[in-house]
């Protein structure tokens, strides 16, 4: 109602109502013409029926008079047939025929005397096609004229093809005209080639019945029949109306690409919708169907008359633009008292929208001036800041306050006034920059700061945008950190996709320790680390999953494999959490134990060789007096005068006595002795005496505890040791036999208690 009253809106009410009234008035001129072309449209389609119709019946009746030559002579010979035809003049009176002609029933018995009977009269060549037997035969024997394509025709069967057998029977059985279904005739020659149908009329033979179905097919001698070309017939029908209006015939009643017949225009009715008139009949030739559809040409569309049409809208435009005009004048006095009042409204609503916009942001906003005044400062600005227009009223008093360090208050200084004149010269956006501000309360607090211009130009007030990022920085500082203590770490570390047990990620250790490059164990599954073992790389990494998918953690120890195929040791550490990109991810810390494998390997060994060394120690020292008879026996028999090599031999006694009760060498070359009850310590066996011995060892038989005076030598059978001979049974080399037979010594002169002092008490 503001703008009715102020005048605005009446005149473009005006123009559009005329517009509006213009176009409706056209659109009933454009109906009326359009209905007149409509109903000359339909008078086009009902002719064009008509006309097909009509050429359809005269070329029945001309079949019917070749059927009529046929009743009325007893035999039809070749010559009447021509003359007959010839006189029709076909070419003149009917356009689109082809010919007209006869097709003789042969039974398969008569087949060879009728191709020789044809023969006789001049065709030599003359056979019945397609070859082939069958239980009917049908040929064509006349065809007028018989020239050029009809040639191609003579002979043929056309019973042995579907479609022409088809209205063949149905004009048998109806005694009437029938017409075939879409196909291709003989005559074509392979070059523009184009659909076609036949029309036949059956022919009885003379003075027989045909009112019966029976009788029919019992007395039918054969069928007159004429062929045509879609184009050539169609064409003929419908002259130069072809040109404003698209024709096409299909066979049957279904308008398929396949049943298309003939086309005017050559393309298919898919643009039919667009056509302003279009028209689809169906007419029945003696119980076969056609499907015609018609639609206008631009051509035809052309001829609508649009004079009137034309006229009419010209007249309405200028009519509306002349009204709209003479309004637009008559409130143009009403908008010049308005404008002034309005542009003082909108500057005031202007201003407080602009203060109501700027309070509402979650932003600390200022405005600055050209002269370097804050001019104002939002509510967000005060509550973050803390200071007030009060307290900064001008740039230099914010450059104080905010920036108490003059070495960084004359940085940030210098790169802000870059920023707006580079902002200015370029007349481009202000490049915001990073500044750390002193707020009033005393805290420092991280802002981007940007600037932007209220008119263009960064010319007169411009405003001043700080947008917070304190919280963000801290959290960037920590995630740095993070990445930092991440990255230093020795162990290797690496995140697998729990889903499908594919690596994506891996730290710089981690690629060290297994030789890859950084990055190119991502994307690879984790059982490429594995290596064979008992198991293979995929059932071990199959019984890790296993167990993360029940306990979430697993640590173990895992045979691994580098790049260059060399296997180590890891101790692993696995678990499981919740990754925000990756999903559920496995958490792997790996360490290298390779070196600790090595140490505990070496430490196995030395312990292994002190056991052994020990147990075979333990052994002499409970079996003292052992070494001592051997010793003593050596002697014996060498003071009896026993040659060297008898010595060297082990001889002693008797012939055929062994030299020493266990089997040994001589104490000079000492056997090692196999050990009865104790388990395998390198490659020696140990006899202990403390336990049940077996029958080689020399303390075989013996009980535990001391033995009776005098006996020892006699009971074991042991020579005495000679002073100086080494002790039989200790595998140690000769230094440590030096050693320990040195410190029994010692025992026997200190009196050391235990074993050995109480054989020492006995030999005294």
């Amino acid at each position: 109602m503001t703008y009715l009253r102020s005048g605005k809106l009446l005149p473009w009410l005006v123009l559009a109502s005329g517009f509006v009234a213009t176009y409706f008035i056209q659109l009933a001129v454009f109906d009326a013409a359009s209905q007149l072309q409509q109903s000359r449209f339909s008078y086009h389609t009902r002719e064009v029926m008509l006309r097909i119709e009509q050429r359809l019946a005269a070329y029945e009746q001309v079949l019917r008079g070749v059927q009529g030559l046929h009743i009325a002579s007893e035999n039809v010979d070749r010559g009447e047939f021509r003359d007959y035809v010839a006189n029709l003049r076909l070419e003149n009176h009917y356009p689109g025929i082809q010919g007209v002609g006869f097709s003789l029933i042969v039974p398969p018995h008569e087949k060879i005397r009728h191709i020789e009977a044809i023969r006789k009269e001049g065709f030599p060549g003359y056979t019945l096609r397609p070859e082939g037997e069958r239980g009917f035969y049908t040929s064509i024997i006349f065809l007028e004229p018989f020239s050029g394509r009809n040639l191609r025709a003579f002979g043929y069967d056309m019973y042995s093809e579907a479609v022409r057998r088809s209205a063949m029977q149905q004009a048998r059985d109806l005694d009437k005209s029938a017409l075939s279904g879409k196909v291709t005739l003989v005559q074509e020659a392979g070059q523009q080639v184009q659909s076609g149908f036949l029309m036949y009329l059956p022919v009885y033979r003379n003075g027989s019945p045909h009112e019966t179905l029976a009788d029919r097919r019992a007395n039918i001698v054969g069928w007159v029949y004429a062929p045509f070309r879609m184009n050539d017939l169609v064409s003929g029908i419908l002259g130069e109306q072809a040109s404003s209006i698209d024709y096409e015939i299909f066979d049957g009643e279904n308008a398929t690409p396949e049943t298309l017949m003939f086309d005017s225009d050559n393309h298919t009715s898919q643009g039919m919708d667009k056509s302003l008139f279009h028209d689809t009949r169906r007419i029945d030739v003696n119980g076969h169907a056609w499907t015609i559809t018609l639609r206008s040409l631009p051509a035809f569309e052309a001829s609508i008359e649009t004079v009137r049409v034309t006229a009419t809208r010209l007249t309405g435009i200028l009519v509306s633009i002349l009204l709209s005009l003479l309004a637009w004048q008559l409130a143009a006095r009403t908008r010049a008292l308005k404008q002034a009042q309005d542009m003082a409204r909108e500057l005031r609503e202007s201003e407080a929208k602009s203060r109501a916009i700027i309070d509402a942001i979650p932003m600390p906003l200022a405005l600055n001036d050209e002269q370097g005044n804050i001019t104002y400062l939002n509510a967000v600005f005060m509550q973050t800041v803390g200071y007030t227009t009060a307290d900064i009223s001008t740039q230099a008093d914010w450059w104080l306050v905010a920036y108490p360090d003059p070495q960084y208050r004359q940085s940030v200084a210098g790169k802000w006034q870059s920023n707006l004149e580079e902002a200015k010269r370029l007349n481009s956006a202000f490049s915001p920059m990073e500044v750390k501000i002193r707020c009033k309360n005393g805290s420092l607090r991280t802002f981007m700061a940007r600037a932007a211009s209220l008119i263009g130009g960064f010319a007169g007030n411009h405003l001043v945008m700080l947008n917070d990022v304190t919280e963000r920085r801290a959290a960037e500082e920590i995630l740095h950190l993070h990445s930092n203590i991440f990255e230093s770490l020795s162990e290797g570390i690496n995140l697998t996709r729990a889903s499908d047990g594919v690596i994506v990620f891996t730290n710089e250790p981690f690629d060290r320790i297994f030789g890859y490059a950084p990055g190119e164990l991502i994307g690879k599954h984790v059982s490429t680390l594995n290596a064979p073992s008992e198991k293979s790389p995929e059932a071990t990494a199959a019984e890790i999953i296993g167990e993360l998918a029940r306990t979430r953690v697993w640590n173990g120890e895992v045979r691994n494999i580098r790049k260059d195929k060399t296997a180590f040791w890891s101790h692993i550490n696995i678990t499981t959490f919740d990754h925000p990109q990756f999903g559920k991810i496995w958490v792997s810390v790996h360490e290298d134990i390779s070196g600790r494998k090595q140490a505990e390997q070496a430490l196995l060994e030395s312990n292994r060789q002190k056991d052994e060394f020990l147990a075979m120690l333990a052994h002499e020292l409970r079996n003292p007096l052992v070494p001592i008879r051997q010793c003593g026996s050596y002697h014996r028999s060498a003071g009896a005068g026993r040659t060297q090599d008898q010595v060297g031999a082990g001889t002693h006694r008797g012939a055929g006595e062994p030299p020493y009760p266990h089997g040994g060498r001589p104490a000079g070359r000492l056997a090692h002795r196999p050990r009865q009850d104790h388990s395998q310590a390198g490659n020696h066996r140990v006899c202990r005496a403390d336990r049940t011995s077996h029958a080689g060892c020399p303390t075989a038989g013996r009980k535990k505890g001391p033995p009776a005076r005098g006996s020892a030598a006699r009971s074991s059978g042991v020579p005495a040791r000679r002073p100086g001979a080494a002790l039989p049974g200790i595998v140690q080399p000769d230094g440590q036999r030096h050693q320990i037979y040195s410190g029994r010594r010692k025992d026997r002169v200190r009196g050391t208690p235990g074993r050995a002092g109480d054989r020492n008490q006995r030999a005294r």
